[in-house]
C-alpha cells in the first residue's frame, strides 16, 4: 500500500457534496425522488458492503459493516426521539426508513463520483482503489448524517432550526464516536484530521444553536415536542404571551401558557391546545369586550390549508402536573377536535340558504357566496375569490389560512366557543353572542341587541321592550305600546293604543333621527349600562309627546 497523505481539498470536496445535495432534495421537497432512488440504492449499498468485505482485509470489512450499522442505527434513534410522532416506537421504524432513504442516495452519489473518470483521475494519486472505496465510505457516514438529518427536518420536523441543533449535536456524536471507540487510529491519520475539523465545527455549531434557541428543542411527556403556533393571522408577543387569532379576536393569557400541536399519524397538525388563566377580548370598530377566564383550556381546529401552517415561535413546556389537573390526552383531545369539526360543518351547512330557479342558483351564508346564472360562475369565500365563464376560470387566493373553530372550557365549566377568519369573527360565550364582518356587526348580551349592516346603512337597538331602528334616511322607536317613526322630508308619525298623531316637522325630524343614532353609538360604547339607556329613552319619549 501507498503512504497516505494530508487531507487535500478534493477529500473535502467529496465531503461536502453529499451534503448539499442531501439539503438541496429536502428543501425542494422531493421525497418522492428519494424514495424512488432508495429502493435501488439500497441494494447499491449491500453489494457495497459485500464488495468490501471481498477486496479489503477482513478487520476493514467488519469496521465498515459496524460503522455503517451503528451511525445508521444512532441516527434513527436520535431523529426518532427528536420527533413529533405521537408513538415513540412507531416513530423509530418510520424515521429509520426515512434515513435509509437519505443514506441510500448519498451512497449512490458517491458510486456515481467513483465512476466519474476525471474525479478518478484527480485523485489516483492519492488512494489505491481500495483504499479510496474504504475513504468513500468514511466519507459517506459523515455526509449522509447531515443529509438525513436536513431531509428528516423538512419532512417531520418542519422547523429549520430544530433541524440545526440536531444537525449540530448529531454532528458532535458521530465525531466523539469515531474517536472514542478507536475506529480512526494512527494509521488512518488522514481521517483523523477530517474527524477533528468535523467535530470541532459542529461543537461550535451546538453551542451556538443552544445560545440562540435553547427552547426551540424541548422535549415532553404526552405530546412530545411543544411548540408555538404561527398561522398567517396568530402571532404570540413576549410581554403577555398574546395570541391574536383573526383581525380582531384576542386571547390573552395571565400566567404562562402551554401551546402544543395535535399531530395525526401522518404528521399532519390538525389543531392545538392552549392552556392557562386569562381573558377572551373581542375587538371590533365599535365595542371591545373582555371576559375573564379561569383554567382556560381551549382547543383550535384550523378548517384552512394545514399544509400552510408553519412553526417559528417559541415552545412552552407544560408541566406534568398541570396536564394531569386538566385530565388532558391525546385521545381525548382528539375527540374533541373531531367533534368541533363536524359541529362547525354542520352549523355551516344549517345556517346556508339556497335559491334555485332556472339557470339562476344563488347560495349565501355567513362564509362563502355562491352565484350561478347559466354558465356564469362566482363563488366568494374568505380564503378565495373564483369567477367562471364556460371553460375560463379565473381564481384570486386571498389567504392561506381559511377558518378556525374554537371551545373554551373554563374550571367552573363556562363554555365559550368562535369562528375566526380574515374577514369574520364569531363569539359566544354562555348568553352573549359578537359577530363581526367588514360590513356587519351584531351583539347579543342577555336582553341587548344591537345589529349594524353599513351595506344597508342600517343600524337596530333592542333591549327590555325598546327598539330603534334607523336607517339612511328614517329612523322608528318602539316602546311598550307607543310607537314613533321620523323620517328626513320632515313627516312624524306618533302610534299608541288609543290613538294616532301625525305632524310634519323637519328640524323636530331630524332632530329625533340624530337623538336615536346616537343612542345606538352610546350603547355600543356603554352599552353595559342598559337601564341609563332606558330612561334616555324614555325622557326622549316623553319630551316628543
Amino acid at each position: 500500500m501507498n503512504n497516505y497523505v494530508p487531507l487535500s481539498e478534493e477529500i473535502f470536496l467529496i465531503f461536502l457534496l453529499p451534503i448539499l445535495i442531501g439539503i438541496l432534495l429536502a428543501l425542494i421537497g422531493r421525497e418522492k425522488l428519494i424514495k424512488t432512488i432508495g429502493v435501488g440504492s439500497s441494494i447499491l449499498f449491500i453489494s457495497i458492503l459485500l464488495f468490501s468485505a471481498i477486496s479489503l482485509p477482513t478487520v476493514f470489512s467488519l469496521k465498515i459493516i459496524r460503522i455503517a450499522f451503528f451511525l445508521t442505527l444512532s441516527v434513527s434513534i436520535i431523529c426518532a426521539f427528536l420527533g413529533v410522532e405521537e408513538d415513540i416506537f412507531r416513530g423509530i421504524i418510520n424515521d429509520f426508513g426515512a434515513i435509509l432513504k437519505a443514506e441510500a442516495f448519498a451512497v449512490l452519489f458517491i458510486w456515481i463520483l467513483m465512476q466519474a473518470d476525471l474525479l478518478t483521475q484527480l485523485i489516483a494519486g492519492i488512494f489505491e482503489a481500495d483504499q479510496f472505496l474504504f475513504a468513500a465510505i468514511i466519507l459517506y457516514t459523515l455526509g449522509s448524517s447531515f443529509s438525513s438529518v436536513s431531509y428528516f427536518s423538512k419532512g417531520a420536523l418542519r422547523d429549520f432550526s430544530a433541524g440545526f441543533f440536531s444537525g449540530s449535536l448529531l454532528g458532535v456524536i458521530v465525531g466523539y464516536v469515531f474517536s472514542i471507540i478507536g475506529l480512526v487510529g494512527s494509521e488512518w491519520s488522514v481521517y483523523q484530521t477530517i474527524i477533528n475539523r468535523f467535530f470541532v465545527i459542529s461543537l461550535v455549531l451546538l453551542i451556538l444553536a443552544y445560545i440562540v434557541t435553547p427552547h426551540l428543542i424541548i422535549k415532553g411527556q404526552g405530546f412530545g415536542l411543544f411548540k408555538g403556533l404561527k398561522l398567517e393571522s396568530i402571532y404570540i408577543s413576549t410581554d403577555s404571551l398574546q395570541v391574536v387569532l383573526g383581525k380582531y379576536l384576542k386571547v390573552i393569557f395571565s400566567r404562562p401558557t402551554y401551546i402544543g400541536f395535535l399531530t395525526t399519524r401522518g404528521g399532519m397538525i390538525n389543531g392545538c391546545i392552549f392552556l392557562g388563566d386569562g381573558k377572551l377580548a373581542a375587538e371590533t370598530r365599535y365595542k371591545r369586550q373582555e371576559v375573564n377566564i379561569k383554567s382556560l383550556f381551549l382547543v383550535a381546529y384550523p378548517l384552512g390549508d394545514v399544509e400552510k401552517i408553519l412553526s417559528n415561535l417559541p415552545i412552552i413546556r407544560a408541566p406534568e402536573k398541570d396536564l394531569i389537573f386538566y385530565g388532558l390526552d391525546k385521545r381525548y383531545v382528539r375527540e374533541v377536535l373531531e367533534g368541533l369539526k363536524k359541529s362547525a360543518e354542520k352549523e355551516l351547512a344549517n345556517r346556508t340558504s339556497v335559491i334555485r330557479l332556472p339557470f339562476i342558483q344563488i347560495m349565501e351564508a355567513p362564509y362563502f357566496d355562491y352565484v350561478r346564472v347559466g354558465p356564469i360562475l362566482v363563488i366568494d369565500a374568505p380564503s378565495y375569490e373564483l369567477v367562471r365563464l364556460g371553460p375560463l376560470k379565473i381564481r384570486d387566493i386571498n389567504s392561506e389560512f381559511g377558518l378556525v373553530f374554537g371551545l373554551c372550557i373554563t374550571a367552573d365549566n363556562k363554555r365559550c366557543s368562535f369562528f375566526s377568519s380574515d374577514r369574520l369573527i364569531e363569539i359566544r360565550i354562555n348568553n352573549s353572542h359578537i359577530k363581526q364582518t367588514s360590513w356587519e356587526f351584531k351583539l347579543r348580551k342577555g336582553n341587548l341587541k344591537i345589529y349594524i349592516n353599513e351595506r344597508k346603512k342600517l343600524k337596530e337597538l333592542a333591549v327590555n321592550g325598546v327598539r330603534i331602528t334607523v336607517k339612511e334616511d328614517i329612523a322608528t322607536l318602539s316602546i311598550d305600546d307607543k310607537k314613533i317613526t321620523a323620517n328626513k322630508n320632515g313627516e312624524i308619525l306618533i302610534l299608541s293604543a288609543n290613538k294616532q298623531l301625525e305632524k310634519r316637522n323637519v328640524e323636530l325630524a331630524n332632530r329625533i333621527i340624530q337623538r336615536l343614532e346616537n343612542l345606538i353609538k352610546k350603547a355600543l360604547i356603554r352599552f353595559t349600562e342598559i337601564d341609563m339607556m332606558i330612561d334616555n329613552v324614555r325622557r326622549i319619549l316623553d319630551t316628543i309627546e
